[in-house]
């Protein structure tokens, strides 16, 4: 199914069909084209179709309630927060990096680096969001589990463990 490339797609997205029933649209005539690889016909002859039985119910695990002072507390956080620093935050827990941001920003990855370590500041709880600089935490791991805490010397200078 190509709907995503059909030029009918983009009127319907604009309202143009707005209010009409989906039979009187152009798509209740298409032909659906489909790559049916990696497919298979369904069997209606077959047996054991639903023969589940032996398997019993799946176990759901109880969902944790939250009081409704934490939701509120994160609101607060989020909504108190300047529209650019609440890109920033979104854009990295999206997982972009700090050069992918900088560039829709116009602006340098060090920047955007030091923008968010300011807005960590202000708002500690927000670290939980994001994990430490990973090739710091695996360095510092390595020297722990071989006893040699101390003082590490790297491109940006000498750095305590």
């Amino acid at each position: 199914m190509y709907c995503h490339r059909c030029a009918t797609k983009q009127a319907i997205d604009a309202g143009v069909y707005a209010g009409l029933a989906f039979e009187e649209l152009p798509c209740a005539k298409c032909v659906l084209e489909e790559s049916s690889q990696g497919t298979m016909a369904f069997d209606e002859d077959r047996e054991d179709k639903m023969n589940c039985e032996g398997l019993g119910t799946p176990e759901v695990p109880p969902v944790e309630e939250l009081p409704i002072g934490i939701l509120g507390d994160a609101l607060k956080l989020f909504l108190g927060m300047s529209d650019d620093e609440l890109a920033v935050v979104r854009a990295r827990y999206a997982g972009q990096n700090y050069a992918q941001i900088a560039a829709e920003r116009q602006i340098t990855g060090q920047a955007i680096e030091i923008r968010l370590t300011r807005i960590i500041e202000r708002n500690p709880l927000l670290a939980y969001l994001f994990p430490k600089k990973s090739r710091k935490r695996k360095m510092r791991q390595q020297l722990t589990r071989a006893g040699k805490v101390g003082v590490l010397v790297g491109k940006g200078g000498a750095a305590t463990v």
